[in-house]
């Protein structure tokens, strides 16, 4: 039997929603750091980073000599904040996607599968917005329901081929 093409095309869309989700990622913390004077000096050059020099901000990957006040203390905590959204992305997104493509073809692309395959995408810009925003107790449903995801396809593919 072969994968039915509505499972196979549901795997493509939530592939493309945590390949958008690391980029969102990525940009927010590259962002970020620019505001906390965390980025490489070279990228002193860019257009965000000569502004904010006239603020006294510099980039020196550690924003060292920045002046300890609210706002400059604001965006480090932001930059620490997108730093570590991306990290729990990194640690999560990867084992979740290799788990829904070997379950599609474990299940030949099952109801369950394709279930468990939109819920972990879906649960995993639930963590990242909630983590972003501070939002719990939404931050800790989007993570443990992108879990029991995980936990959904692996237990489906076994199932599948026993």
């Amino acid at each position: 039997m072969e994968i039915q093409k509505e499972a196979m095309t549901n795997a493509m869309y939530c592939t493309a929603a945590m390949a958008a989700n690391m980029l969102f990622c990525q940009m927010g913390q590259g962002h970020s750091r620019f505001a906390a004077g965390e980025r490489p000096p070279e990228d002193s050059s860019f257009s965000t980073a000569a502004k904010l020099r006239k603020h006294g901000i510099e980039q020196n990957f550690v924003g060292s000599g920045i002046e300890q006040n609210d706002r400059n203390l604001k965006a480090k905590e932001r930059a620490m904040r997108w730093s570590r959204v991306l990290m729990n992305t990194l640690e999560n997104v990867p084992l979740g996607l290799i788990t829904g493509w070997a379950s599609l073809i474990a299940t030949k692309g099952s109801r369950t599968q394709v279930l468990f395959f939109t819920l972990f995408a879906v649960s995993r810009w639930v963590h990242t917005v909630s983590f972003v925003y501070a939002l719990q107790p939404w931050r800790a449903i989007g993570w443990l329901s992108g879990w029991i995801a995980i936990i959904g396809m692996l237990y489906s593919g076994i199932v599948a081929n026993m």
